[in-house]
């Protein structure tokens, strides 16, 4: 990345995470459990956007398709210049 994020950040989150955390630290160079419960399964997409920021690649998303409610956006990430996806 163009640009490291470095110190820590801390996050509020209203509601709270699946788990039930309602703050949460984020430490650069640190994923730990609260990290990956947080942007791996439900706010994935804030994640994707602070490093589509950070490196200028392209938000790509996940869609499954559901019988009964059609297609779906389930996951969010970004897509690297070789074609990988970078994520959590």
């Amino acid at each position: 990345m163009d640009g490291d994020f470095e110190g820590t950040a801390e996050l509020h989150i209203p509601g709270g995470t699946s788990a039930g955390s309602e703050r949460l630290t984020l430490t650069s160079g640190q994923i730990g459990p609260q990290e990956e419960e947080f942007f791996g399964q439900s706010h994935c997409h804030w994640l994707a956007a602070a490093m589509s920021c950070m490196t200028g690649w392209d938000v790509v998303g996940v869609k499954l398709y559901y019988p009964e409610q059609g297609w779906t956006a389930v996951h969010t990430a970004v897509a690297a210049p070789d074609g990988a996806v970078l994520d959590i």
